[in-house]
């Protein structure tokens, strides 16, 4: 397993889109924490002690779709180059090499949205002094939003390699990410109304932006139910289809 485990990470870090994703989300962190959360402070945004924490939700709620994006290329650039053959010979066991690269996305994801977050914390920071801003005494929940943050930025990965693994092809799965949470679950809501919080993506969101409708624990729950059914029907359906 731990052999497995370590030729994804390589993988993960010689996809040249990793890199290219990673320093993409290091600029919007820039521009959104740096100059919209800290240089151009309104009066009462520098009056308020949640500022800081709600920048550094608002930026994870933005640059979560990066390693999501990272997570469908790690599985459908198996496809894409016909490297899948190789990968799952080398393996004995197809569960052992889909349980791989969960976990190495996973890793990924997390120290991903942590860097982020102290990142996007240091950017608004600096924008604000540089505009000769000075903020209240700020009010951090750490527990409360730690956990928030990592949750929603891992699981928006992990749903991203689901949609991969379930449709084995890099375009398809792109255009499922950014379908299904507008699109999709749009035209839902007209049907479901006020339940339309407990589709995947929409409870995903509640678990970063407070919902009136749900609360934190509440929409965590419901998402990792969906996860839990959706990766056993992906699992399944991996052992049994060929790799072609």
């Amino acid at each position: 397993m731990m052999a497995a485990l370590k030729a994804e990470l390589r993988k993960l870090f010689m996809i040249r889109s990793t890199y290219v994703l990673s320093a993409t989300a290091v600029i919007i962190i820039g521009i959104g924490a740096g100059y919209a959360n800290g240089f151009k402070l309104t009066t009462a945004q520098l009056h308020s002690p949640l500022q800081l924490q709600g920048s550094v939700v608002d930026i994870i709620n933005l640059v979560s779709i990066f390693p999501a994006l990272i997570g469908i290329l790690l599985m459908t650039h198996e496809y894409r180059y016909n490297t899948i053959l190789y990968s799952l010979t080398s393996n004995r066991s197809r569960t052992k090499f889909l349980a791989a690269k969960f976990i190495a996305l996973s890793i990924f994801a997390i120290v991903f949205i942590l860097a982020a977050a102290l990142i996007a914390a240091l950017f608004s920071n600096i924008g604000a002094h540089i505009a000769g801003h000075s903020l209240v005494t700020q009010s951090f929940a750490y527990s409360d939003t730690v956990w928030r943050i990592i949750f929603g930025g891992w699981g928006y990965a992990v749903i991203s390699l689901l949609i991969a693994t379930l449709v084995r092809n890099q375009i398809a799965a792109v255009v499922s990410l950014f379908i299904i949470p507008s699109t999709v679950e749009g035209l839902l809501s007209l049907l479901l109304r006020d339940n339309t919080i407990y589709l995947p993506f929409n409870a995903l969101n509640a678990v970063l932006t407070k919902s009136p409708h749900i609360s934190y624990g509440h929409a965590a729950l419901t998402v990792t139910v969906y996860l839990f059914f959706g990766w056993l029907i992906a699992w399944i359906l991996f052992l049994r289809r060929d790799a072609n």
